[in-house]
């Protein structure tokens, strides 16, 4: 083997690598799609905060995840009467979702997360294609919207809005 047949499989092993991902990029989208949420969310309670019958704050965390590192965020408190639920942000990098935050109060957790806009619950897909395909098909455009999940095993999504966010609220803070 010499330098030319050298040469070319180098050409060919660069040319295999998959780009790379933008990982500020990714991260400050993420930052975006949570600003966005907390914007709708005091939208759905002004009216209630108009009145001093619940009052929202903000307050700073630290969220480690492998791909981005130690990244400062955003976490929602809202406080009604002598009950609290926070809106914490887990993460970006997971499987399955682009971003989850998960509702904390006195009864129990509800989570959100970023999902297709069409999707009921998980869906598993395998593909199995060749590069050149991959380059002539590219993927399809999703529309990602805040969604409640289910706990497992049965996992199930369902549409955040004013009316399914006012009742996640009422069951982290009911005793």
């Amino acid at each position: 083997m010499g330098k030319k047949e050298f040469d070319d499989f180098l050409r060919k092993e660069k040319e295999k690598k998959k780009p790379t991902i933008d990982w500020s990029a990714e991260k400050e989208w993420w930052l975006k799609q949570l600003d966005k949420l907390y914007m709708d969310i005091q939208k759905w309670l002004k009216e209630y905060t108009d009145k001093q019958e619940i009052f929202v704050e903000f307050s700073n965390i630290e969220i480690y995840e492998e791909a981005l590192g130690t990244y400062t965020a955003r976490q929602m408190i809202i406080k009604i009467s002598d009950k609290i639920a926070t809106l914490i942000p887990i993460g970006t990098i997971l499987i399955g979702t682009k971003g989850r935050i998960d509702m904390k109060g006195n009864t129990g957790t509800i989570r959100f997360i970023l999902a297709d806009r069409n999707a009921t619950g998980p869906k598993i897909v395998v593909k199995e294609y060749l590069l050149e395909e991959e380059n002539k098909n590219p993927k399809p455009q999703i529309d990602w919207v805040w969604k409640i999940t289910t706990n497992p095993p049965r996992i199930k999504y369902s549409d955040l809005n004013r009316d399914t966010f006012l009742q996640s609220l009422m069951q982290v803070c009911n005793d």
